[in-house]
């Protein structure tokens, strides 16, 4: 009997973690979309060229660090759960990525901000990837909308965990296709 005790116990605090993990991921979620919305929206020129290389010199990603600490209980979760904290993680960690190349791309000491690259180089790359952009802060607020409705699944004690991944989906997708929009004109420019 105190087996089965300790067990639940164990459950409950592995849930708890679960949510905590989901409430400091939307917690560090409006800094990256203030800075993918920043670059979407801002006017570029080579006079706000240093607003974009603070954006990016500050940006700090998600801390995914409470993550590790999830799948170490994964065992003790319903399928369903352990699943959507699976693939919820793979959505912050792609978020990251993104964040991570885009700020890369435009740091003061990047190759393009630097070297061969002039700055009407880099306020292009800018006006270029607006769209793009737009789309990793529509994203972001979606990851932040799941996180929120999972947590709130997780406070009910719903016993069946449902994750309707379909916008955060198609808001990939739609960074996919404005990415390709953008390399097709520049693959075009550099064959010719």
């Amino acid at each position: 009997m105190a087996d089965f005790f300790r067990e639940k116990r164990e459950r409950i605090r592995a849930r708890s973690l679960v949510v905590a993990t989901l409430n400091s991921v939307y917690v560090q979620l409006p800094e990256l979309a203030i800075f993918f919305g920043s670059l979407s929206k801002i006017i570029w020129s080579e006079e706000t060229l240093p607003v974009a290389f603070s954006l990016s010199k500050n940006l700090r990603q998600i801390d995914t660090s409470l993550f590790d600490k999830v799948r170490e209980n994964l065992l003790r979760f319903d399928v369903e759960l352990a699943n959507a904290i699976l693939a919820f993680e793979i959505r912050v960690l792609q978020l990251n990525r993104v964040a991570k190349e885009v700020a890369g791309n435009i740091a003061e000491d990047s190759p393009m901000a630097s070297g061969r690259w002039k700055p009407a180089n880099v306020v292009n790359y800018l006006k270029l990837y607006s769209k793009y952009n737009s789309k990793q802060v529509e994203f972001a607020n979606a990851i932040g909308e799941l996180a929120a409705k999972l947590r709130d699944q997780l406070f009910a004690k719903t016993k069946k965990i449902i994750v309707d991944w379909t916008n955060v989906d198609r808001l990939t997708e739609e960074a996919q296709v404005a990415l390709a929009e953008i390399r097709s004109p520049v693959d075009a420019e550099s064959q010719s």
